[in-house]
């Protein structure tokens, strides 16, 4: 049995990455400042809808949060 206990590419280094953590700030930003629609992001950035929307709820790109709050 092989061992898969490595770690995970996170973010931008993944290699299907569309997003960097500096396009994610910029959405959660954009969105909380009522700048653009979820729909409006998703086209600009070239990701879907639910993409936005998880990104936003965070259930993906978490480990941006930290980065974000020491910006504030």
């Amino acid at each position: 049995m092989k061992n898969f206990n490595y770690r995970r590419c996170r973010g931008s280094q993944h290699a299907n990455a569309k997003l960097t953590e500096e396009n994610v700030i910029a959405i959660r930003r954009a969105y909380e400042n009522e700048d653009s629609t979820m729909s409006q992001l998703a086209e600009h950035y070239g990701v879907s809808t639910p993409v936005i929307w998880n990104i936003i709820h965070e259930h993906s790109w978490r480990h941006c949060l930290e980065e974000e709050h020491a910006e504030a």
